[in-house]
């Protein structure tokens, strides 16, 4: 059972994982410490779903991308996190031979403007991992970007939300497969 409080807030405590054995009926929803209770590193986030053992957490108050994160429900560890664009989120959720399967729009708050140096921000991403170097020739256009910084009114040196279509796979160990697919897009930072 997951046990979330100042869920009132753009920012939630930390979730409470509670082991129900399968006899045991659920406790009251207090504050009362349960032993085998273990404290999830959600801080911020509040729970936005279950699938199989990996439960889900969304980032509440978001500036730009969304940030989410995957926690094995079994120990509480953070098996992977990531970003969703917020207009798109998390498209498609499944298990398959003991993995979270996901599709998504990955999307990530960048430090600099691919509108106002688009070859030189990419090669700083890249360097950096936050793409994978299989997007080193994804670069795209200042153009493909004018029509968000402009209809936003927000100047070419702000940073840019960098998004892509991605199929990632996470297994219980944590490790985690990502897969670009599609074209590349950017919007500014609000």
């Amino acid at each position: 059972m997951i046990q979330e409080s100042g869920t009132d807030t753009p920012a939630p405590y930390a979730a409470i994982l509670l082991p129900l054995p399968e006899a045991q009926t659920r406790p009251p929803c207090d504050a009362t410490y349960r032993s085998g209770e273990v404290a999830l590193k959600t801080e911020g986030f509040s729970f936005a779903g279950r699938k199989g053992q990996f439960l889900l957490f969304s980032a509440t108050d978001p500036n730009g991308a969304v940030p989410f994160m995957v926690i094995y429900a079994g120990t509480g560890q953070v098996l992977f996190e990531d970003g969703t664009s917020a207009d798109r989120g998390l498209q498609a959720v499944s298990v398959a031979k003991g993995s979270l399967h996901l599709r998504y729009r990955r999307a990530f708050n960048a430090p600099c403007s691919i509108m106002q140096n688009a070859s030189g921000c990419w090669s700083q991403l890249i360097t950096t991992g936050k793409l994978p170097h299989s997007m080193e020739q994804s670069a795209p256009s200042p153009q493909l970007c004018a029509p968000a910084y402009m209809a936003q009114k927000i100047p070419p040196d702000d940073p840019s939300i960098i998004s892509y279509d991605v199929e990632t796979v996470v297994g219980v160990a944590g490790e985690a497969q990502v897969t670009p697919r599609g074209p590349v897009t950017c919007a500014p930072v609000p």
